[in-house]
């Protein structure tokens, strides 16, 4: 799909796997953000890769997802092989 608008990527979207904090499920986010022509959407949930689990499982062709756990969350062997899978 060609844009006049440069790439944009949100690195900031919180999934309803983040405990009273997110309302969408990680597949509608990922359908807006194909919608809006993101280039890149990173989930940040808190506590859980469930969400970039499904996002991943929803993505389409173009959207690379950043699995993007909150600051302070430690970097276990899940997330490393999610990285791995999910790098473009």
């Amino acid at each position: 799909m060609f844009s006049l608008l440069p790439d944009y990527a949100e690195l900031h979207c919180i999934s309803n796997f983040s405990f009273l904090r997110g309302a969408s499920h990680p597949e509608e986010l990922v359908e807006r953000a194909h919608k809006l022509g993101y280039s890149s959407l990173a989930i940040t949930d808190e506590c859980s890769f469930a969400g970039v689990v499904r996002a991943h499982a929803a993505a389409k062709d173009g959207l690379a997802l950043l699995p993007a756990p909150r600051p302070g969350e430690g970097k276990g062997r899940i997330q490393k092989l999610l990285e791995a899978e999910l790098r473009p």
